[in-house]
C-alpha cells in the first residue's frame, strides 16, 4: 500500500521542476494540484484503437485551431477576395498548401472521429446514470463540429461551396412557420451574398469555437472525475 501511495506523489513532483508551474504556485494560485489531476491521473490500459477515439478527436481539434488561426491571417471574407486570398495562401505563402490541407482534411477526419467516439460510448451505455451530463456535452460537441464543418464549407467561395451552401441553407426553409426566417438569418438576406460569407466567417471563427471549447472543458473535467466508462469496474461488473 505504501508503494502505491508513493507513485502519485512521485508523478506530481514532476510538475515541481517546471519553472512556470512553480512560480504560479508560489503566488497562491494553486495550479499545481489542478495540473496534476488533469495530466497525471491514472488511466487503465487501452484494449484497442477505438479506445483512443476521444483523444484523436482532441488532437484533431487542436490541429483545427492552430491551422485556422494561420489561415485567418491571410483570409479575406469578401465575395471578391475570399477565393483569391486562399489561392495566395496555397501557392505563395511558404507551406501554405500544407497548412490549408491540414485544416480541410482535418475537418473531415474530426467529424468522423467524433461520430465513431459517440457510437462507441453509446454502444457501451456510457450515456446512463451518472454520466448523463458527460453524454450531453458530447452531443453538443458533435453538433458544434458539424456546424463548424458546414460554416467553413462556404468560405472558399468557389462554385462547389456556393451551390452546396445554397442547398444546405434551403433545408431549414421547410420548417413550418419559422423556415423563411431561419434561412434569412443564416444567409443575411434572401440570397447568398457578401453578408452571408461575413456571417458564416464570424460564426465559424468565434461563436462555435467558443461553445466547443467550453463544452470540451466541461466534458474533459467530467471524464477525468468519473473515469472512462468502458475501462471502469462499473462496466466490468
Amino acid at each position: 500500500m505504501a508503494t502505491i501511495e508513493k507513485r502519485p506523489r512521485r508523478r506530481e513532483a514532476l510538475l515541481d521542476v517546471v519553472p512556470l508551474v512553480r512560480g504560479i504556485d508560489e503566488r497562491g494560485i494553486g495550479i499545481h494540484r489542478l495540473l496534476a489531476e488533469f495530466l497525471l491521473h491514472p488511466v487503465d490500459r487501452f484494449t484497442n484503437l477505438l479506445d483512443l477515439a476521444g483523444e484523436i478527436t482532441l488532437f484533431l481539434f487542436v490541429n483545427q485551431l492552430l491551422t485556422g488561426v494561420i489561415l485567418a491571417l491571410f483570409y479575406r471574407p469578401t465575395t471578391t477576395e475570399a477565393f483569391s486570398s486562399l489561392q495566395t495562401m496555397s501557392y505563395v505563402v511558404p507551406a501554405g498548401q500544407w497548412i490549408r490541407g491540414l485544416h480541410v482534411y482535418g475537418a473531415s477526419f474530426m467529424v468522423a472521429s467524433v461520430f465513431i467516439h459517440m457510437c462507441r460510448v453509446f454502444w457501451y451505455g456510457g450515456y446512463k446514470k451518472p454520466r448523463e451530463l458527460t453524454w450531453v456535452m458530447g452531443v453538443i460537441l458533435l453538433l458544434c463540429t458539424l456546424a463548424l464543418s458546414f460554416t467553413g464549407y462556404l468560405l472558399p467561395w468557389n462554385q462547389e461551396a456556393y451551390w452546396a451552401t445554397i442547398v444546405g441553407t434551403q433545408i431549414p426553409g421547410y420548417t413550418p412557420f419559422i423556415g423563411s426566417w431561419v434561412v434569412s438569418l443564416m444567409r443575411g438576406g434572401t440570397d447568398l451574398s457578401g453578408a452571408t460569407i461575413t456571417r458564416f466567417y464570424a460564426v465559424h471563427m468565434l461563436i462555435f469555437p467558443g461553445i466547443l471549447i467550453g463544452a470540451l472543458t466541461l466534458h474533459l473535467a467530467l471524464v477525468i472525475r468519473q473515469g472512462v466508462f468502458f475501462l471502469t469496474e462499473e462496466y466490468a461488473g
